[in-house]
């Protein structure tokens, strides 16, 4: 799919944010299957890789790359919808988009690779936005387990963990999460990690609480995009 017909697209929060994530990989049905081997490659073995292990990093890129072709799939227009093409797949809805995406994500991450563990990601956060709170939830902490050290991916999966836990109404845990994050050395951006814990705040009906989280989004990071909505939210 390249970049025009991707603006054409109607896309849903969560689709566009896995859009942004996988930017940099190439926008062919399978280049981005090829990479993603290279890095598993690397990963597993450099140049002394067993064919054995090469046949299951091979198959671990082309599941995930299947769950990320559903994942970014436009819906079909003047022809007929292909739910099952692999690399090309078109739906008549969201919702059958996100119905498959989530079968493909579930394939993909019993994959025992760094691919699996972001499809295990990725399978929550498709959970979460098909409103399956508690489901998400259980995901969520096995990707935090197994991606919580990281220093690129831990930041993201925590907070994807803590809006979880929001939705399904664990108030003090998500909170709890969302006050770690706050720390510079969490590797999450400040701004945000504060924006999280005051929502969570407000939805527990802790008004002191989230107005302090507020503040320290204006005073902390005056100029974010944040700061419109903590003005906004202080101003009631």
């Amino acid at each position: 799919m390249d970049r025009l017909d991707r603006k054409k697209i109607k896309q849903d929060e969560f689709v566009d944010w896995t859009m942004r994530l996988f930017q940099h990989m190439e926008e062919n049905p399978r280049p981005y299957v090829l990479g993603a081997i290279a890095v598993i490659v690397a990963i597993v073995g450099g140049f002394g890789l067993h064919a054995w292990s090469r046949h299951r990093a091979e198959e671990a890129a082309d599941l995930f790359a299947r769950a990320q072709a559903a994942l970014e799939a436009p819906l079909a227009r003047d022809e007929a919808p292909r739910p099952d093409d692999p690399y090309r797949p078109t739906f008549a809805s969201p919702e059958e988009r996100l119905a498959e995406a989530l079968e493909r994500l579930e394939a993909a991450e019993s994959a025992p690779t760094p691919l699996g563990d972001l499809a295990l990601w990725l399978h929550g956060q498709a959970l979460l936005e098909q409103g399956k709170a508690e489901d998400a939830v259980a995901e969520m902490r096995e990707a935090a387990d197994r991606l919580g050290d990281d220093p690129t991916m831990g930041g993201p999966v925590k907070a994807s963990l803590a809006k979880a836990l929001a939705a399904a109404k664990k108030f003090d845990e998500s909170a709890a999460l969302w006050e770690a994050l706050t720390d510079a050395e969490s590797g999450y951006p400040g701004d945000l990690a504060w924006e999280g814990l005051a929502k969570v705040r407000e939805a527990k009906g802790d008004a002191e609480g989230a107005k302090e989280a507020w503040q320290q989004v204006l005073d902390l990071y005056p100029e974010s995009p944040v700061a419109a909505a903590a003005r906004l939210a202080l101003g009631r």
